[in-house]
């Protein structure tokens, strides 16, 4: 399934500023990252589905926050580290843009860039991403301005499955419900398009098959959950315990 790094910048902007990177090294490093990722590793020769969320700016839940790297607190907070955000940003943009020894681009990770009040529009980073936008159409945006929602309550999986962690904590979080290790059972995906075509001029018969075709995702979703469930109870997942 999709593999999914929340708030990529933020987390990674300690380790910058504790090995004193230079912009050039990070480049190098987030090269390789990418390059990584591409590589046709899964099962018939696929890349890995995977999904980087960016915040461009700390999250205010983050800002006060003190790393820890190797079980060590670091004499900083996350929203110290907007410098060395600037420099993930920038390299990951310019990576990108770049594409791979023929110019192709990547398809993966998929980059999703969320967009707060303070979101810095006028500054060299944004207009490189906006160029890689226009270039591409690389990046899925996630629009918190005018919204109740904060960053820190949704997660971004896949390709358009979000996951509000609102919902989950008044459902006990759960299995797959826990922050930054949030997860998913699954996807369904219902051919919209085809009901339209198969109903046309009939809102009660597409209704209708709306909710069986609704109905039977739920079912497959909860099976698959029995399944999984089963698998933990047995010590077969998650693939680390074996």
């Amino acid at each position: 399934g999709a593999q999914a790094f929340s708030s990529f910048d933020t987390y990674m902007a300690p380790y910058v500023r504790k090995d004193q990177l230079d912009y050039p090294s990070v480049k190098q490093y987030i090269q390789e990252l990418i390059y990584n990722l591409n590589v046709p590793s899964r099962w018939g020769t696929q890349t890995p589905f995977t999904n980087l969320t960016f915040d461009w700016i700390c999250p205010e839940d983050l800002r006060e926050q003190v790393p820890l790297i190797g079980g060590v607190e670091m004499p900083f907070t996350y929203g110290d580290l907007q410098t060395e955000m600037d420099m993930i940003n920038r390299a990951y943009i310019e990576v990108m843009m770049a594409g791979d020894a023929k110019g192709r681009v990547f398809t993966f990770p998929i980059p999703t860039y969320n967009i707060t009040e303070d979101f810095a529009w006028h500054s060299p980073n944004a207009d490189l991403l906006f160029e890689m936008t226009a270039r591409y159409g690389l990046p899925y945006f996630q629009n918190f301005i005018n919204s109740e929602l904060k960053p820190n309550m949704i997660r971004s999986m896949c390709c358009r499955l979000q996951l509000d962690l609102r919902e989950l904590l008044k459902r006990g979080n759960g299995l797959f419900g826990s922050a930054e290790q949030t997860g998913s059972l699954g996807v369904v995906t219902i051919n919209c398009a085809r009901l339209g075509h198969l109903h046309a001029g009939d809102e009660v018969g597409l209704l209708s098959r709306l909710d069986q075709l609704l109905e039977l995702g739920k079912t497959s979703l909860e099976i698959k959950r029995k399944v999984i469930q089963r698998h933990m109870d047995n010590g077969l997942f998650p693939y680390t315990k074996r």
